[in-house]
């Protein structure tokens, strides 16, 4: 089992050292989204297997952009409705990809992370509790991240503008309730979440 263990975490280090090489931008944020995500979690009190099937799930859970063209994921400026079709499959290809290397658990919390609480998320529409309670807390800490991270599209936000956001898509992007947790450890405790480097 040791083993087994030490070769999951050496394999999905490759993982996602591959999809640094082929997307500069995800490198900082599949560290941040993990480390948020475990941070969280401790927040909830979940159990330590959660916390580390998070903190994984964070670090490969966009492997799949490694089937969306370079040029797309890099665009400066707005995705056609084509090239945004295209960014969509990526959480599906994620899942593909983890599934195979027997890491179901990880592969459906990747899966369902831009899944929205109000259904009108991808890849499977799912609507509030019927999505995984991991996914919903992965979508959170994602999108803080995202937001507070300069892209060729994007200026970063600050903690508290990004804050104002959240509290603006709870309910309709993400879980009312875990974004009102998520924002109070925010308030309480910013320099948990202040970029590293």
């Amino acid at each position: 089992m040791r083993e087994q263990g030490i070769f999951q975490r050496r394999l999905l280090g490759v993982v996602v050292k591959a999809l640094e090489y082929y997307d500069y931008y995800t490198r900082g944020h599949s560290e941040n989204v993990a480390r948020y995500a475990s941070l969280f979690a401790e927040n909830l009190g979940l159990d330590r297997s959660v916390i580390r099937c998070l903190f994984w799930a964070g670090m490969v859970h966009d492997v799949g952009k490694i089937f969306v063209p370079q040029q797309v994921l890099n665009k400066n400026g707005l995705l056609s409705v084509e090239e945004y079709e295209l960014v969509k499959i990526h959480p599906v290809k994620s899942f593909e990809l983890l599934n195979e290397a027997g890491l179901e658990e990880i592969a459906k919390i990747a899966r369902h992370h831009h899944e929205r609480y109000d259904g009108k998320g991808y890849p499977d529409g799912l609507v509030g509790d019927a999505i995984p309670f991991e996914s919903r807390i992965l979508a959170v800490v994602d999108a803080f991240d995202a937001m507070t991270t300069n892209r060729p599209y994007k200026k970063a936000m600050t903690i508290e503008e990004a804050i104002l956001e959240i509290e603006r898509c709870s309910g309709s992007q993400f879980d009312p309730n875990l974004a009102e947790v998520f924002v109070k450890l925010l308030k309480e405790k910013p320099e948990l979440f202040l970029k590293k480097g």
